[in-house]
């Protein structure tokens, strides 16, 4: 274990800049162009005071944060905070039996599949692992994408566990849709959306693609609008964070799909049919078209952090010496997607070194903050 080099902490934004429901939704594992590059174990932390159960503790409590990392900095302080508490575990007892699944979790959040596997497989054979639901769960999660039985078995285990636990019971109606049981694969998609309260997207969104799946496209495009609706939610409840952005992308295009499946169902013969509800067809035509130009105009405000992306990056790669235009640019980035407080800070910061920057005072007045005399 000792060998083990688990996290770069040198990582682009695109690794934690994440969907909840990308796994779902893009349903194949993450390109190796994504994944960070290995590098020695930090050691730049220092370890809690509390000694090794605490480390396992607090290690757990980082590793099950499920919130995507919105920059640079978070990403980096997550990454220190890992090493830092697998350092004190691995240094103070090596043989520590949680050691293979908190490295697991931290290679699985890193894009390494086949590392996290052998980690978690390694940490389900002990005492106790094998009472560690999250374990199974994430095995399943792993397992989904290219072989659906594994994950199964996985998921099957972790609901002995924790019977009512939501993401659980979504694993195992996604394997069942895998190996071609549709009708299992509602019953579970159900009882997930139960389970949740519609409380999020993510069951519901499923729920919608498993009956397009089966064909009941109708009540399809109902539980797909009703995914929106908690996607949009979150983006309320959530300003200036990218990540609800991007699940309410994924559900303009679940609906586009849901439609364009119903439009399909008028096939020539239909429409020749005495029944044929062209007034139904037509309304799907109309929605397809409205859903489109949603999706297309949320993508603009999406792009609007690559934009900020490429800013940021080029005032870190010229500090401290950051010419006043990229400052000025990386002020109006932050500024238009919400980050109000940090576009004024560097607002004020380039009029304090030159007082007779207008552009700066423009964007003050536009966040209702007076310039400093």
């Amino acid at each position: 274990m000792s060998k083990l080099r688990v996290l770069a902490l040198t990582i682009t934004f695109g690794l934690f800049w994440s969907s909840p429901l990308a796994a779902q939704a893009v349903d194949r594992p993450a390109a190796d162009t994504d994944r960070p590059a290995p590098i020695a174990e930090s050691s730049s932390m220092s370890a809690p005071d509390d000694g090794v159960e605490d480390a396992i503790r607090l290690a757990k409590e980082v590793l099950d944060r499920h919130e995507p990392l919105e920059d640079r900095k978070q990403a980096e302080a997550w990454l220190e905070q890992v090493n830092g508490y697998l350092d004190t575990i691995r240094v103070s007892d090596p043989s520590n039996a949680w050691l293979p699944y908190l490295y697991g979790q931290a290679l699985a959040r890193a894009g390494r599949a086949g590392a996290a596997i052998d980690q978690l497989r390694k940490f389900v054979g002990t005492r106790e692992g094998r009472n560690e639901w999250r374990a199974f769960r994430l095995l399943g999660d792993l397992f989904v994408t290219e072989f659906p039985q594994l994950a199964k078995a996985n998921y099957r285990k972790a609901r002995e566990l924790n019977p009512g636990q939501v993401d659980v019971i979504l694993g195992l109606s996604r394997c069942a849709l895998k190996l071609g049981a549709t009708a299992e694969a509602l019953s579970l998609a159900r009882e997930a959306v139960a389970a949740d309260g519609r409380a999020s997207a993510e069951p519901t969104s499923h729920l919608a693609r498993t009956l397009a799946a089966a064909g009941q496209t109708a009540e399809a495009l109902r539980e797909a609008r009703a995914a929106l609706d908690l996607a949009k939610r979150d983006i309320k409840t959530k300003p200036g964070r990218r990540a609800p952005l991007l699940v309410v992308d994924l559900q303009y295009q679940l609906l586009i799909e849901v439609i364009r499946a119903r439009i399909g169902e008028g096939t020539a013969d239909v429409r020749k049919s005495p029944n044929f509800d062209a007034e139904r067809f037509a309304k799907d035509y109309v929605s397809l078209a409205k859903y489109m130009r949603e999706k297309a105009g949320n993508a603009q405000y999406i792009a609007k952090y690559e934009v900020l992306r490429v800013l940021e990056s080029g005032v870190e790669a010229t500090a401290p010496n950051t010419p006043a235009e990229l400052l000025e640019q990386y002020g109006s980035a932050l500024a238009d997607v919400g980050h109000r407080d940090a576009a004024v800070d560097v607002f004020q910061q380039l009029l304090s070194s030159d007082p007779s920057n207008t552009v700066a005072k423009e964007w003050l007045v536009r966040l209702n903050v007076a310039p400093a005399d």
